[in-house]
């Protein structure tokens, strides 16, 4: 997942920055603490005007908008990469800047080199269990149409999709597709989650069906009474 959680902390003259990483061992910096150590009265605006003048900076290679997990609770920041904490310092132009590009190589240099370890253990520990997403996925109870179809020995989800579309119990319209309606969940046959993806440096979020282990039986009922009427092929 892309969720971050806090390796490590450092003093720079006066002045505490965190630097988060997320499973692959990335090193990251909030926006409003990089603004903080250059010396921007208003730290997050400073970054932001930085980055609305310069707009090469809003890509991945240098940010992005990710979950930050802090005490309280999990909050969507711009966080630039290591790349993007060099380029940003680089662009201030300040002599506080010149000082904190020298600062934070050697640290960074250090986390690289002598702590990668103890930083895959901490994401372990720190990270929740699951995520919701992941809890849904594991479920023994709750499973995507793409193993549901599998198990009911359709050819591929967008069968099923389709069936159930035309069955009325998946929405259509746009926006709303292949979302069970509500009737169907509050029984208990289906659940939806949530889903983020990163799509251009940004967190989307978007909603994924499960089926339960009674929506299981259901669907199973509704094929075969179809399957009766020869009415299945016509799902598509």
């Amino acid at each position: 997942m892309n969720d971050l959680v806090l390796f490590k902390s450092e003093n720079f003259q006066g002045i505490e920055c965190d630097f988060w990483s997320n499973e692959s061992k990335d090193i990251f910096m909030t926006s409003e603490q990089l603004g903080m150590v250059l010396g921007y009265v208003n730290p997050k605006k400073g970054i932001s005007n930085l980055v609305g003048r310069n707009e090469y900076l809003k890509e991945a290679e240098f940010s992005s908008f990710l979950a930050v997990r802090t005490e309280a609770g999990d909050r969507e920041t711009r966080v630039f990469t290591e790349d993007g904490i060099y380029e940003v310092a680089l662009l201030a132009g300040t002599e506080k800047a010149k000082e904190f590009r020298s600062w934070v190589r050697r640290i960074l240099k250090g986390l690289r080199t002598g702590e990668l370890e103890l930083l895959r253990k901490q994401i372990e520990e720190d990270r929740p269990k699951v995520l919701l997403y992941d809890q849904a996925m594991s479920s023994k109870t709750n499973k995507t149409m793409m193993v549901v179809a599998k198990e009911l020995k359709l050819s591929g989800r967008n069968k099923l999709f389709g069936f159930l579309r035309s069955e009325r119990i998946l929405m259509s319209g746009k926006g709303k597709q292949n979302i069970p309606y509500q009737q169907f969940c509050d029984i208990g046959y289906f659940e939806v989650v949530l889903k983020s993806k990163i799509i251009n440096g940004e967190v989307v979020n978007f909603p994924v069906t499960l089926v339960t282990s009674k929506g299981m039986d259901y669907i199973f009922k509704r094929l075969e009474k179809s399957k009766e009427k020869g009415l299945l092929k016509q799902a598509n």
